[in-house]
């Protein structure tokens, strides 16, 4: 069996070389700075698995590593900048790791609600300026209000449990969701439309899929509340970000919490940077040290598995 990984994704590589070594598997850290074949062929090309961060694997990609490479897993949830399709076509595995974030990213989204809602940034860099004129901004407390979850998996699920300390009321709209789990987690059934009327915190947990593209825009925020947030710590491109920022500049919406953007890095000239009531962080909330490293096991395991017996679990395109 060829033993060699080659990890794309920087994340506590240290443990990741570590865990691998523990499974007599090598793992081997690659950068890979441009999209082009030959570059994928330079770095990662003879490896029979991949550990994958956020570079893409399209048809051209896959098929000069078709030869060698038997699984790419995805170090993380979203595995949209893989061609599931394509990989499936040269028997190559997809895998992701479901879950092994989750509580980064639900911390980092009530951590957003909470900022946004305590003016928290607007304060910080009063306070920086030596600036004590606190009424001029009045904040709002998160116990009580009333949040809607857009997508109900893992992330929000933990983010449900967080919220009940705040004894907030919650929606969510989760097609995929059996109605038995959301009573038993006192969750209320809505849709779309009906979270953005109805809520002062709208969360959102959906991959990015053709179905979910832009699929909150300007109809969505007129819905909402003027006094309402939206937090974003899945996909920029869930969110028409030219309507987001349309519904900010006119007060249709009162902020934002922005953990991904349309673009990353996106333009200097983004008129989201210049917004105080807009709370930004640059694609970071799965980035703490105890989700990276359970999701270095998963990743590891699966990759183990499945060069060891030709299977593992979270297979995402049907190999």
């Amino acid at each position: 069996m060829n033993n060699r990984i080659a990890v794309t994704s920087g994340e506590v590589f240290e443990y990741i070389w570590q865990y691998a070594a523990g499974k007599g598997l090598i793992a081997e850290k690659k950068s890979i700075t441009k999209n082009t074949p030959e570059e994928y062929v330079r770095q990662v090309g003879g490896y029979p698995a991949i550990l994958v961060g956020g570079e893409y694997y399209n048809d051209k990609i896959l098929n000069v590593l078709s030869d060698s490479l038997k699984i790419l897993v995805r170090f993380g949830v979203g595995y949209d900048k893989i061609d599931c399709e394509e990989a499936k076509k040269y028997k190559i595995a997809v895998s992701n790791t479901p879950g092994s974030n989750s509580t980064g990213v639900a911390d980092q989204a009530i951590m957003l609600m909470l900022a946004l809602g305590r003016s928290t940034c607007r304060y910080d860099l009063q306070t920086r300026k030596n600036c004590w004129e606190k009424s001029k901004i009045v904040t709002h407390e998160l116990a009580g209000k009333t949040v809607g979850l857009i997508g109900f998996g893992h992330i929000a699920k933990i983010l449900r449990q967080y919220l009940s300390g705040f004894q907030c009321r919650i929606l969510a709209m989760d097609d995929y969701v059996e109605d038995e789990i959301l009573h038993k987690m006192e969750v209320q059934r809505a849709g779309l439309y009906e979270i953005a009327a109805r809520c002062d915190f709208i969360s959102l947990h959906v991959p990015l899929t053709p179905a979910t593209f832009g699929m909150i825009d300007m109809a969505f925020f007129r819905r909402m509340k003027p006094s309402a947030y939206l937090i974003n710590t899945c996909r920029g491109d869930v969110v028409n970000e030219n309507d987001l920022i349309e519904a900010l500049q006119t007060g249709v919406i009162a902020g934002a919490g922005l953990d991904v953007l349309s673009r990353e890095p996106s333009d200097d000239d983004n008129p989201l940077f210049k917004m105080e009531q807009v709370t930004l962080s640059p694609h970071v909330s799965f980035n703490t040290q105890e989700s990276n490293e359970r999701t270095a096991r998963m990743a590891v395991d699966q990759i183990y598995d499945y060069l060891t017996t030709g299977y593992c679990s979270h297979i995402v395109n049907g190999i």
